[in-house]
């Protein structure tokens, strides 16, 4: 409701539509989260690790299927359509997640959600070194991956000045990435213990940025940069 709200009033003024946006993202990251819950409901050890693949899988067709969508639904209608088009389809979800969607976590396992009961989570949670430690890594990986989201219009673009139709294939590299990515954790889970494939995947990332900050601070080619950051 709060998603469909933002989408009535983003249309005003671009004080409206910078707010609304905002709290378009706010009320769809419930959506991510509780996904993901529902998973650790269902599932546990090398099934959990498979279904969160496929669930990075399917979550990552988002960045390729959205830039091809949106050019479809403009070459017909005025920039509004694209927020009618998402109204009615945050109407179909709702719906669906009204009628399909049912509780996943057994009554046992329920905790108080009260807001000192959620304080009280959250100081357990904050107590907790390895919990901290693989969130702080998924925080720092996942700022990087936002970093780049919000600059690379900007950087493709006025920089490199390359066109819209260059850059919606440049940042659907980065999808195809993700998805070869999360296929590959599939595939490995089972012969590798999860630390090490995390490693290994750190290791990676580790190795990409820091070519990508040698051919920034050098101004390498657009190709090169574009092929690195889908690293």
């Amino acid at each position: 409701m709060l998603f469909l709200l933002s989408l009535v009033l983003s249309h005003r003024t671009l004080l409206y539509l910078s707010f609304c946006v905002s709290i378009q993202g706010f009320a769809g990251s419930a959506g991510i989260v509780i996904s993901r819950e529902i998973v650790r409901d269902l599932f546990s050890g090398l099934e959990l690790t498979k279904f969160f693949s496929l669930l990075t899988i399917i979550g990552n067709l988002a960045p390729l299927i959205a830039p091809l969508a949106g050019s479809a639904i403009i070459s017909f209608t005025p920039w509004v359509g694209i927020f009618i088009f998402l109204g009615f389809f945050g109407i179909l979800l709702s719906t669906l997640t009204a009628l399909k969607i049912k509780e996943s976590l057994p009554a046992a396992r329920r905790v108080s959600s009260d807001f000192m009961g959620l304080l009280r989570n959250f100081k357990d949670l904050l107590k907790h070194k390895r919990f901290m430690g693989y969130a702080l890594v998924q925080g720092i990986l996942f700022s990087g991956i936002f970093a780049y989201i919000s600059g690379a219009s900007f950087i493709y673009q006025n920089i490199f000045d390359v066109t819209p139709q260059v850059f919606s294939f440049a940042f659907e590299l980065n999808g195809i990435s993700l998805i070869l990515g999360a296929q590959m954790v599939k595939l490995l889970a089972g012969r590798i213990k999860e630390d090490r494939i995390l490693l290994i995947g750190l290791a990676l990332a580790f190795i990409a940025g820091t070519i990508v900050l040698i051919e920034v601070l050098f101004q390498g080619p657009f190709m090169m940069l574009s092929f690195r950051f889908s690293f």
